[in-house]
């Protein structure tokens, strides 16, 4: 346990290191939603030019962790891989309303590139899984491979919550002094600090980097190349009228001669044009190949952005979806080991010693590819008949799109009532019994 000297002397350091780690990534949030650095414009520019720099925004950045976010989705939790029904540990994931609160924090790995799951033991019944930001929790890794945080810190006005391997502490900051004084101390029992990390990447140098963070600089020139063509489109774009050798009174007097169907003018040196309007083809040339590149950094297919796809053969919209499917796949690796060490954890908190030592653990992943369902199906059918693979039917239900896990047990347990063969046997292994 901290002493109130030592838990003060933290938290001071660990709130300077979270001050200049939230400053970071308040960026990535701000870009997510929009609020990003405005095209260049010259100190001189008219309201008109101000007014179309706050238009340009053109901000992809939701749809980019949108589309990785909606197709991950944790289904089932098996103890091990050759057994069909979930985890006792699965019932904790459903008591803290895991199938909702999954999503905010893949979007917030995503967003940020890391955010951390809290387990705690709540006292009675399933232990507490809480998801946190990164922006409201620092925690502190010695190392960016180790599994867990030495230190975490969270500060809400004069209160600061610090919390280490062995208890939770509650500091506040007297009026009269600039020293955080202690109030409760509250331990957990767990070993470690209990907050798992969940990465978007895994980088051993340092920060996970999330879709946010390297998409700056391109996001940028897609706002840039936005606002040029909404110029050349406002002030260059439209046929413009001139008159050369007229002189008027006033400008009044000019837009009502410029207003007439029929023009009367004095002086034989008078001339009428017109000039062409300007070739905006270049400028919708950059924005296509803008968001090209914006595609390849951020693994997106060219229909999501681009929307040319039109009348294409399922086959080839599978192939465009192929890098995506690849980053998806990468997402389920890194969050389903750390959903891992969350039930892990959980089984400690829960002192359920056989959970906290399963290493064989498996998370379960519903099918979210958008393929063809009469493709998936007729694929599936391939590899359980007898000229195929001959794979168990009820292995593949899952894969069927929009089956869930507790579908599939259901299905299976409906099939078993059913089946007469079955519940002979059944009805024989019970006398043999007796």
């Amino acid at each position: 346990m901290l002493t109130a000297d030592q838990a003060s002397g933290q938290a001071d350091r660990l709130l300077e290191l979270a001050a200049a780690e939230w400053s970071r990534l308040k960026l990535f949030d701000q870009y997510h939603r929009g609020v990003q650095s405005p095209p260049y414009t010259p100190q001189t520019a008219t309201i008109e030019f101000r007014t179309l720099v706050a238009r340009a925004t053109t901000n992809l950045m939701p749809m980019v962790t949108g589309t990785l976010v909606n197709r991950l989705y944790a289904d089932g939790f098996r103890p091990d891989p050759t057994q069909d029904a979930n985890s006792t540990a699965w019932e904790w994931w459903q008591a803290n309303q895991m199938d909702a609160r999954q999503k905010p924090l893949y979007e917030a790995v995503a967003v940020y590139g890391y955010a951390w799951m809290m387990v705690t033991d709540s006292g009675s019944g399933a232990p507490e899984m809480s998801p946190k930001s990164p922006r409201t929790w620092y925690c502190e890794i010695a190392d960016p491979d180790d599994d867990w945080p030495s230190y975490a810190v969270r500060r809400r006005g004069e209160n600061v919550t610090l919390v280490d391997d062995e208890a939770f502490y509650t500091l506040t900051k007297p009026t009269s002094s600039n020293r955080w004084g202690l109030v409760d101390v509250e331990p957990h029992g767990l070993g470690v600090c209990p907050f798992v990390q969940y990465r978007n990447a895994w980088n051993i140098d340092g920060h996970p980097v999330g879709e946010v963070e390297r998409l700056i600089p391109v996001q940028d020139r897609l706002n840039q190349t936005v606002f040029d063509l909404l110029v050349a489109q406002t002030f260059a774009a439209a046929p413009q009228k001139y008159i050369a050798g007229l002189v008027a009174d006033d400008d009044d007097s000019l837009a009502s001669a410029l207003a007439k169907r029929v023009w009367t003018l004095d002086g034989a040196d008078t001339k009428v044009g017109q000039l062409p309007g300007a070739d905006l083809s270049h400028l919708v040339s950059s924005i296509d190949n803008t968001l090209r590149v914006y595609g390849i950094i951020s693994q997106t297919p060219p229909n999501y952005l681009l929307g040319e796809m039109v009348n294409i053969a399922a086959e080839a919209l599978v192939a465009a979806d192929a890098s995506l499917a690849m980053k998806v796949e990468d997402r389920k690796t890194l969050h389903g080991e750390s959903h891992e060490n969350m039930f892990r954890l959980a089984g400690v908190a829960a002192s359920e010693p056989e959970i906290a030592a399963d290493v064989m653990s498996e998370i379960v992943w519903r099918q979210t590819d958008p393929r063809s369902f009469a493709a998936t199906v007729d694929g599936l059918t391939k590899l359980a008949s007898p000229e195929g693979l001959q794979v168990p039917p009820d292995e593949l239900w899952t894969m069927i799109p929009g089956v869930t896990q507790t579908t599939a047990e259901r299905w299976k347990a409906t099939r078993e009532q059913g089946d007469p063969f079955i519940q002979m046997m059944s009805e024989l292994e019970r006398s043999s019994g007796n």
